[in-house]
C-alpha cells in the first residue's frame, strides 16, 4: 500500500492482515517504485498494489506509471481515492490509455 498518511497505512495493513493478507506499506510514490523495483530484480513482485491518488511530489497516477513500466500488465494496481473517480479517469482517458 502507498499512502502519505502513516496511520491509514497502519490501519489497512492491520486490517489486511486480520483477514491472513500479508501486507507492507510506504508513504511516497518514490519509495513504492524503489520498493516495486528492489523485488522485481529478486524475482518475486506484489499481487496486488493500493495507491492513493493524492500525494505530494508523485501522486497515484504517476507512481502508478513507473511502477507499471517495471512490472508490465501482470500485476494488480489499484487507485484508491476519497474524491470523485472523474476527475481521476481524466489523464487516461485523455490519453487513450489506462494506467
Amino acid at each position: 500500500m502507498v499512502d502519505d498518511e502513516v496511520l491509514i497505512c497502519e490501519q489497512v495493513r492491520n486490517l489486511l492482515q486480520e483477514i491472513g493478507i500479508r501486507a507492507e506499506w510506504v508513504s511516497s510514490g518514490r519509495q513504492a517504485v524503489d520498493q516495486v523495483e528492489l523485488k522485481w530484480a529478486s524475482r518475486k513482485y506484489y499481487d496486488i498494489i493500493l495507491i492513493d491518488w493524492r500525494m505530494p511530489d508523485m501522486d497515484g497516477i504517476e507512481t502508478a506509471r513507473e511502477i507499471r513500466r517495471i512490472v508490465g500488465p501482470d500485476v494488480t494496481i489499484i487507485i484508491i481515492a476519497a474524491y470523485e473517480w472523474a476527475e481521476i479517469e481524466k489523464e487516461p482517458r485523455r490519453r487513450g490509455s489506462a494506467c
